[in-house]
């Protein structure tokens, strides 16, 4: 009896690992393709801004929702590239050495605490390297679910 009932909790694990898969590889295609739907909002806004920003989804992997122009002049990729290569995935293209600060700095924002801007580097598509001053910032989307917006003020075009 004891067996069945673990027999029966297993495939019940398991079966809800499936869904919960499902479910987030459905979320990162539906974000995917969001971006191109928050393009048309946000661009308005955002283009005219002198920095790079970058809104993404808490959930998902923290997929991209939407990147303005200078984001892409900063990285050095066109949309196509950087969608199509990368994946949308802007860790592919972070310098290693800087992954471990990113990666700590935004847990501290998410949960609030104030982090001061700092700078950390990207490898470009030609593979030179392109220096930010980053803030990020938890906001409310306009359905009301949370999202981190990035600001990037790239260090290099100032020296130009």
């Amino acid at each position: 009896m004891n067996e069945g009932l673990i027999k029966f909790n297993m495939h019940f694990i398991r079966a809800d690992s499936y869904v919960n898969l499902f479910r987030a590889q459905r979320e990162i295609k539906i974000n995917q393709d969001r971006h191109l739907d928050e393009r048309a909002l946000l661009d308005p806004y955002y283009s005219m801004l002198p920095l790079g920003v970058i809104r993404y989804e808490l959930t998902a992997d923290m997929v991209i929702t939407y990147m303005n122009d200078v984001m892409f002049d900063i990285i050095g990729y066109s949309p196509e590239q950087f969608y199509g290569e990368m994946g949308g995935n802007l860790r592919q293209i972070v310098h290693p050495d800087d992954l471990n600060l990113i990666y700590q700095n935004s847990l501290k924002m998410i949960e609030g605490e104030k982090v001061e801007p700092f700078v950390y580097r990207f490898i470009r598509h030609d593979g030179s390297i392109s220096r930010v001053l980053y803030y990020q910032c938890t906001v409310e989307a306009a359905d009301h679910r949370p999202l981190i917006q990035s600001m990037y003020i790239w260090l290099d075009s100032l020296a130009l």
